[in-house]
């Protein structure tokens, strides 16, 4: 008995469906477990870049919010890069004007520095002052857009004239007196009791001081003050304050009802001042042809590029469609704003003409620049 149950193989019961399902479970789970663990591994190893990517991304939106960051995107980028053009224009200028010796690279850096801090100490107190106006015309700008404190901005520009100051001595007392008028001329077109923004003429006024002040401390650096740098001086403070000012006011229009400035827009009307804004630009390009051709044959190409863009705004404020709109709609007033965005690129693509002309005049001639 013993030899058969030995002999015979134990009778085994069929597998129940209850562990069926159980082993089907188990198998699915560690399917499961076994994709976990490629995708797992596949996020360690692969998006390398994904990971940089958002860490640049945190970088970039904690820079953008900072006060200092916040600050200088309130004093305009578009206005301070014009600023170093007309400064740098006038260095270059100056140095052609010598025909001999070495550019002073370091000096003119330094320089440079310094005015964009009073620049940016300038623009930022406009925009301290002026936020009741900005929101009214639905600027996007840190301040009006409430990203940035008017008291924190108000430290900002205090800083930044400071150092403005501090700097403009330690580079000669020229330059200092400059800069001292420079920060002069932002605080009467600004604050009160004189905020000569209220009235056309002596926003002009003002305007084209600080634009020539500009071209002069950048020639104040090399010592040399002659024909193509008066002349380019001359008319493009005529072109920055003519027609940007003109242009200006119809993106601004409601804001300058709001905060009682008198402005052409609301004396000459909207007709009026296209009128005017077209004239004004013809006549000050066209002089600007007439007087490199005669004294200044250097700029003459940057002259021709001032002509073309000033035939691409008057046509547009004949033409275009620049009367006031619903302040709600954000794509009317970008339309408002066309004639003074024209103005701007084309006194950005006159600068950039003029250095350009006086890089391949210096290349040419084989002297130093």
């Amino acid at each position: 008995m013993d030899a058969e149950a030995r002999a015979s193989p134990p009778m085994t019961a069929p597998p129940s469906a209850t562990a069926q399902a159980d082993r089907l479970t188990s198998t699915r789970a560690s399917a499961a477990s076994a994709a976990g663990s490629g995708a797992a591994a596949s996020r360690s190893s692969g998006p390398v870049s994904t990971r940089w990517a958002r860490g640049f991304r945190r970088t970039a939106h904690a820079v953008r919010r900072n006060p200092l960051t916040l600050s200088l995107i309130e004093a305009r980028p578009q206005v301070q890069l014009a600023f170093a053009l007309r400064f740098s224009c006038g260095a270059v200028l100056a140095g052609d004007a010598r025909y001999g010796g070495g550019f002073p690279l370091a000096r003119f850096a330094c320089g440079l520095a310094v005015w964009q801090c009073a620049v940016v100490a300038v623009y930022l107190c406009n925009g301290v002052v002026d936020v009741t106006g900005d929101r009214v015309n639905g600027s996007r700008r840190p301040i009006a857009g409430g990203d940035l404190s008017p008291r924190l901005a108000t430290c900002f520009t205090a800083g930044f004239a400071v150092v403005a100051l501090a700097s403009a001595a330690a580079i000669g007392l020229g330059f200092f007196a400059g800069t001292a008028a420079f920060l002069a001329l932002g605080a009467v077109y600004s604050l009160p009791p004189f905020d000569v923004r209220k009235r056309f003429l002596g926003a002009t006024i003002v305007t084209t001081a600080a634009g020539l002040l500009t071209y002069a401390a950048g020639a104040s650096l090399d010592r040399g003050l002659g024909r193509p740098v008066l002349l380019t001086a001359a008319v493009m403070a005529a072109w920055m304050g003519l027609i940007g000012a003109t242009t200006k006011d119809f993106g601004d229009s409601p804001g300058d009802r709001e905060a009682g400035r008198h402005t052409l827009f609301g004396v000459l009307g909207d007709t009026g001042l296209r009128r005017l804004v077209a004239l004004s630009a013809l006549v000050v390009a066209g002089s600007f042809v007439v007087g490199a051709s005669l004294v200044a044959a250097t700029v003459v190409p940057a002259a021709v590029v001032m002509l073309v863009g000033a035939a691409v705004l008057a046509r547009h404020a004949v033409h275009g469609s620049v009367t006031t709109c619903d302040l709600a709609d954000r794509r009317a007033r970008d339309r408002l704003r066309v004639p003074y965005r024209i103005f701007m690129a084309t006194q950005l693509a006159t600068h950039v003409a003029v250095l350009v002309s006086v890089a391949g005049v210096t290349a040419l001639s084989g002297r130093s620049p």
